[in-house]
Parts: structure tokens; C-alpha cells; sequence
């Protein structure tokens, strides 16, 4: 390409995408923005910084309208490419092209360079549930942080270790957690999942991981639990309630008596629980968000003592959360871990000890009226 037709290139695309152009301080009005509810919609997946967005896009968009919608900044546009849907990679600023592209490609990618395999959802992915390609934004938000993380550990497959190669982790950080944990597999996710949310923060969120996770499905590289995924993060923020993943469950826990349910854990309840969080029940403090210092702190006190050490934890939760450290939050906490397959509640004993304890709890005042 000679230097003049090169000149006229540049200013071709300069003048599609708004290069160059003085940004304008007022805020556009709503007849200004491009209008998205008319034409032939198609999916369209961009990356902007962080997150993967699914839109419908019409197939008649003007290409400046189409960049609006992108939210992409004028000086990003050299960074962008789209990846088709037959897995073909171009770039953004092929503005001759570009509208022509838009017009007649029914599922495209957007993504910054470099990154173009970002999944859309193409054949590659027919046999994950659609619901990942469009997260609700209030579950893709959702941090990573530890007492999420331990809803996941079962979730990643045998092949977890690729998923941490994805998030960037060196091998020795991995390694050395193998050592501590003793080859504890879910220990060694929730905490490196736990580090990628200190470590990211704001970016390592639900989202960012299901776009990992795709990606590694794509490459055929790891076994991904996708049911017991949405299971756990569709629950996260609700009550759970009694379902398909819960059939093991007594449906007494589903609907608690109030006068149970209401329950403060201080010590005198907690001592009664102590046998019934099962061998993974460090993933219980996890949910009710106990730093890992503060459990092995614990755990060195009574000398690797659970009964003790699980029976002090729930006192302590008590005395940091008062009014809210109830039976029915404790239950709450306990299912989702259940349907995430985590830890191995003895729900039978837990049922029954609430029931005596209560029981015996009216008695005592019945005898004191009495008097």
C-alpha cells in the first residue's frame, strides 16, 4: 500500500470512529444513542477491560452507532479485533470492511488482541447450558472472595490445576499450597481462589471465571461440574429452597419452626453441633466468612482438637454477629454447601439435637412457673 493511499486509510477510519475528535463534555440525550430494538438482532460478545458482554445487535447498525454501543474509547479501537463465528480473527480498524462484516455475520466476537479466544457461544460450547452466555449481571459480579470460593471446590474437575494456569498463577505458588494442605484438593482451590480475589480484587469475579472456564471446556482440557455451578450461584442469594439438588435433605430444614430457627449460637448451642459439620466443616467458617488465621489459630489452641475448635468458632460467631448468628442462618449456610458438595452434614443428628434442646428449654421455664 503507497504512503498516499495508506493517508487515506487513516482518515477513513479517523472519521468512522471519532479519532481525534474533541471529547464532548454533555452528556448525549437518550434520542442521541443508537436505538437497539429495531432491525435483525444479533449476538454479539465484546470484552471491555474485564468482563465479556452478550448483546443482540442489529444487523443494520451503523459501524459509529455499533462502536458506541461497544463503549470502547476511540484510542482502544487499534486494540480491539472480532472473531467470527467460523473462528476467522479481524481487526476493528479494517474499516472498510467493518460495516460490510456487521451486516452479514450472525454471532461475533469482540475482544481486545491477542485475547480473540474469548468463547462466544459457538458449536464448541452447544453443550454448556446456555444460562453462562448470559449470566445475570448481579451473579457475574459476584467476588471471588474465600466464602464464595468453597461453594466452587467441587465444581473445577480432576484437571483444576489448568484453571489456575489461566488465572496466571506460578506453578510454585501452587505447589507449595499441595505441601501445606497435604494434596487437600478443594483446601487448595478455595485458597488459591481466595489469593486471585486478593490479588484482582474488583476483576476476579464470577464472570471473568466462567469466561476461563469456557475457554478450557473449548480446549477440552478439564472436566467442568457446569450443573452444580449455576446451582450454587443461582442459590447464593436467595433462601435456599427444597429442589432437585436437595432430595437427601430433610424438608423439615426448608421450614423451620420459628421458636428453633430463632436460636442464638452462643456456646451452650454450639457445644451441640460440634458433631454434625462432618470432616470438611472448615468450609462451614468459610461461609460464615472466618479469616484462615483465625481457624488455625484455633486449631493450634486445641491442638488440632475439631470438637473444641469448631465449638469455639461458632461462639465467636456469635459474638461478632449477636441477633444474626441464628440456627436458620447457620441451616442457610449449611445447604448451600451441601448443594455444592463440599462437606458431609450429619442433618439426622442436627434435627435432633435442635429439637431436644428446645424441648428441654420449655420444660425449664414451664418448672420455673410453676414455682
Amino acid at each position: 500500500m503507497d504512503k498516499k493511499t495508506k493517508k487515506g486509510t487513516h482518515k477513513l477510519i479517523n472519521k468512522l470512529f471519532g479519532i481525534g475528535k474533541k471529547p464532548n463534555p454533555a452528556k448525549p440525550s437518550p434520542q442521541a444513542m443508537p436505538d437497539f430494538s429495531d432491525g435483525v438482532a444479533s449476538p454479539v460478545a465484546f470484552v471491555n477491560r474485564v468482563s465479556v458482554i452478550t448483546k443482540n445487535i442489529p444487523q443494520n447498525t451503523a459501524t459509529d452507532k455499533f462502536n458506541v454501543n461497544l463503549g470502547l474509547p476511540p484510542e482502544e479501537l487499534d486494540r480491539t479485533s472480532f472473531v467470527l463465528s467460523n473462528g476467522t480473527t479481524e481487526s476493528m480498524g479494517d474499516g472498510d470492511k467493518f460495516g460490510h462484516r456487521l451486516e452479514n455475520c450472525k454471532n461475533k466476537l469482540v475482544s481486545s488482541r491477542g485475547l480473540q479466544t474469548i468463547p462466544a457461544n459457538i458449536k464448541e460450547t452447544s453443550d454448556i447450558d446456555q444460562w453462562f452466555f448470559n449470566i445475570p449481571l448481579n451473579i457475574g459480579e459476584v467476588k471471588l472472595e474465600r466464602k464464595v470460593a468453597c461453594l466452587l471446590v467441587e465444581c473445577l474437575g480432576e484437571e483444576w490445576e489448568f484453571v489456575f494456569d489461566r488465572l496466571d498463577f506460578n506453578e510454585a505458588v501452587v505447589s507449595r499450597l499441595m505441601e501445606k494442605y497435604k494434596n487437600n484438593k478443594k483446601r487448595i482451590i478455595c485458597e488459591l481462589l481466595n489469593m486471585w480475589y486478593q490479588w484482582k480484587v474488583k476483576a476476579a469475579n464470577f464472570q471473568e471465571l466462567v469466561n476461563e472456564l469456557i475457554l478450557l471446556h473449548k480446549a477440552g482440557s478439564t472436566d467442568i461440574n457446569w450443573r452444580k455451578i449455576k446451582a450454587v450461584m443461582t442459590t447464593l442469594q436467595t433462601i435456599p429452597a427444597y429442589s432437585k439438588e436437595t432430595p437427601d435433605i430433610d424438608p423439615w430444614f426448608f421450614n423451620i419452626p420459628l421458636n428453633i430457627g430463632k436460636v442464638q449460637l452462643e456456646r451452650k448451642v454450639a457445644c451441640i453441633l460440634v458433631e454434625c459439620l462432618g470432616e470438611e466443616w472448615e468450609f462451614v467458617f468459610d461461609r460464615l466468612d472466618f479469616d484462615e488465621t483465625v481457624v488455625s489459630k484455633w486449631k493450634e489452641h486445641y491442638k488440632n482438637n475439631k470438637k473444641r475448635t469448631i465449638c469455639k468458632l461458632l461462639n465467636k460467631w456469635y459474638q461478632r454477629e449477636v441477633k444474626a448468628a441464628t440456627f436458620q442462618e447457620l441451616v442457610n449456610q449449611l445447604i448451600l454447601l451441601h448443594i455444592a458438595g463440599s462437606t458431609d452434614i450429619n442433618w439426622r443428628k442436627i434435627k435432633a439435637v435442635m429439637n431436644k434442646h428446645v424441648a428441654k428449654k420449655k420444660q425449664t421455664k414451664g418448672i420455673l412457673v410453676d414455682k
